[in-house]
């Protein structure tokens, strides 16, 4: 039964690559494997209609999770990466995370959702 006092998790994504292109959202917790794309805690996806997409998320319990996502500009469900694996697709992690040599970690993106804490503000890369 979900918590009518829970905050839902308001999320903010800016530097979109279209206004209308539908974002994807891997979410994990602690015992997944981040950011692989067969361990994922929950999947999202999000329609913008502009510049920023504002949304929330109120199906999660309170805790500590990381964010790995993406804008799919040819709605085909999978990220466009070029031939050395670096996404075409405009990207983005949780806690504003970026890919330096290899992916980030958990423990890079990762964020704290509670009462006190429930927004993230993300932008695309």
């Amino acid at each position: 039964m979900a918590d009518s006092n829970k905050k839902p998790l308001n999320l903010v994504i800016e530097n979109l690559g279209s206004p209308t292109a539908p974002i994807l959202i891997g979410l994990y917790g602690t015992g997944n494997e981040f950011p692989s794309e067969k361990d994922v805690l929950k999947r999202y996806k999000f329609v913008p209609n502009g510049d920023v997409l504002n949304t929330t998320i109120t199906d999660l319990e309170y805790g500590t999770y990381a964010m790995a996502l993406f804008q799919d500009m040819d709605n085909d469900g999978k990220i466009e990466r070029n031939f050395i694996f670096i996404p075409k697709d405009p990207y983005a992690f949780s806690n504003n995370a970026r890919l330096t040599f290899k992916a980030p970690t958990f423990e890079d993106c990762c964020i704290e959702y509670n009462d006190k804490e429930n927004l993230e503000e993300i932008s695309m890369i």
